[in-house]
């Protein structure tokens, strides 16, 4: 073989060899951000801008109500699924509850919080958008408390399920703060526990 042929050749498999292992890094780095990060929605009727610091598990970094919302909420948080796919089926997850932890050196606003199960849809089927069910409300108006928790196992009714998207729902907060004039309108991260 010429020394033409075999050039092109090696440096054909090169490019081969140094595509597959850059697609496969980052796909690798790119599933471990979504265990820790999925990409749900999060929607903030206020613009006040920076929502997704409620969710990145950093203290330092808040969330602040900078102008009044023009619907009968501030923002909205879709934050887990109920099951997790266990190698037979989906496996409901054992929430216990939901914490909200107020800005450094602040103390929690008053607010209401609806808990919603959002309907789990597969969208490479469906053309519509899914439909909220509100199992709970929960209202904090107490002062001087820096966190507040919503336990939420006793309004969450889940069971084993064999079919994605059956009996799944992804668990999704909307929040209303209850005085617009509130210095402390503010929160520096918002987290939903389980065992």
């Amino acid at each position: 073989m010429k020394v033409s042929t075999i050039v092109p050749v090696f440096f054909a498999i090169f490019l081969i060899l140094a595509g597959n292992y850059y697609i496969f890094s980052n796909t690798k780095k790119n599933i471990d951000r979504y265990h820790n990060s999925p990409p749900f929605r999060i929607e903030d009727a206020t613009k006040s801008g920076e929502l997704g610091n409620l969710l990145d598990k950093d203290f330092e970094t808040a969330w602040i109500k900078k102008h009044p919302s023009p619907v009968n909420w501030d923002f909205f948080l879709e934050m887990a699924l109920t099951h997790v796919w266990n190698g037979d089926h989906f496996s409901p997850r054992d929430f216990t509850s939901i914490i909200w932890k107020a800005c450094k050196g602040q103390t929690l606003p008053a607010f209401e919080a609806k808990l919603l199960l959002r309907e789990s849809i597969n969208v490479d089927k469906e053309l519509r958008m899914p439909t909220d069910k509100q199992i709970a409300v929960y209202r904090f108006d107490k002062k001087k408390e820096t966190i507040a928790t919503f336990p939420i196992r006793s309004h969450l009714h889940l069971k084993p399920e064999k079919n994605y998207p059956d009996g799944i729902s992804i668990i999704t907060v909307e929040v209303k703060l209850l005085d617009d004039k509130s210095t402390n309108n503010c929160f520096s991260e918002i987290t939903l526990s389980d065992k």
